[in-house]
């Protein structure tokens, strides 16, 4: 450190920058992982449920909810223990088969109108993965990356030419089981798992 006054030559400015943006609806950013910091359209963002399946059009004939049946199938996925990438196949080919000859949506920063607009795979992905509606999906992320940890060790625990266990590796595999352990108990309890063990304060007088 550097009492002179001067500044200190070692020191490294870092520029920092939120890691979730909630004012880019201002600042027009693409510059984050979720729907409202991506310039691409997202069916799911911009439309909601179509009055329960009740909506009619014009002629009275029923309008589709298109909105709820991709929910439905997305978390009916998810639900089944289905991977990311088969979830994005399965909606973007259900938007471009059945919906998006009828969509028409607004884009939020130039207020143009758009039809048949494309709802692409990362937009999908975006949304499934950081919309809130599939949280088991981040944790069954969690379990993958573990399983390659796993899977990583086991590939050099063993010393191919003495036949011994190689103790650095050893001990690496064993603190990943460790934590492999307390993740996989606060899955299956929610024990440890931040708001599910708080105690409510009694509130009433």
């Amino acid at each position: 450190m550097d009492y002179d006054g001067d500044e200190d030559v070692n020191s490294v400015m870092v520029r920092s920058e939120p890691m979730y943006n909630v004012s880019t609806w201002r600042t027009n950013e693409s510059n984050g992982k979720q729907c409202s910091q991506a310039r691409e359209d997202c069916f799911l963002c911009s439309h909601r449920p179509d009055n329960g399946g009740n909506a009619v059009d014009e002629n009275g004939d029923p309008i589709p909810d298109y909105y709820t049946m991709i929910v439905h199938i997305i978390q009916t996925l998810a639900s089944e223990g289905s991977e990311v990438a088969t979830i994005v196949n399965t909606v973007y080919s259900m938007y471009e088969d059945n919906v998006r000859e009828d969509v028409v949506t607004k884009n939020p920063i130039s207020g143009m109108i758009i039809n048949k607009p494309e709802w692409t795979k990362s937009s999908i992905e975006r949304h499934i993965l950081y919309s809130g509606m599939c949280p088991e999906l981040h944790d069954d992320m969690v379990d993958k990356i573990f399983h390659g940890i796993i899977d990583m060790h086991n590939q050099h625990l063993i010393d191919a030419d003495k036949k011994r266990l190689i103790e650095d590796e050893r001990k690496a595999f064993m603190d990943t089981i460790k934590h492999y352990g307390a993740w996989s108990r606060i899955r299956r309890t929610g024990v440890g798992a931040g708001k599910s063990t708080r105690v409510k304060k009694n509130t009433s007088i």
